[in-house]
């Protein structure tokens, strides 16, 4: 398992191996040191083939993603996926606020 550490809306590329689990953890900061806290927030994540258009595939808390304060946990196998690149956004729906975003690239 992975552990990457991000500032909140930082472009970030994510890559994973088709038909493989994307077993990481994000520990998300700000870059001006104010305290994130997620707490019972829902948070998704969103996988389209270009970004705007409808989801392929969605990531929920509780589900897929695991939510503690200010760490994201992710298990998911994308078997629904295709090689190719995708655009992602991580967010949070309840407060209506993106968290990261950039390229999804499946090897």
């Amino acid at each position: 398992m992975a552990t990457l550490d991000f500032s909140r809306f930082d472009d970030s590329d994510i890559s994973v191996e088709i038909d493989s689990k994307l077993d990481g953890i994000l520990t998300i900061t700000r870059s001006d040191d104010v305290a994130v806290d997620f707490g019972s927030n829902t948070i998704k994540m969103d996988i389209m083939k270009r970004y705007g258009e409808t989801p392929v595939v969605t990531l929920t808390s509780a589900t897929e993603i695991t939510v503690a304060t200010n760490v994201l946990t992710f298990n998911k196998t994308f078997s629904e996926l295709e090689r190719r690149s995708y655009d992602y956004e991580i967010y949070d729906d309840t407060d209506k606020r993106s968290i990261m975003k950039g390229k999804f690239i499946v090897l």
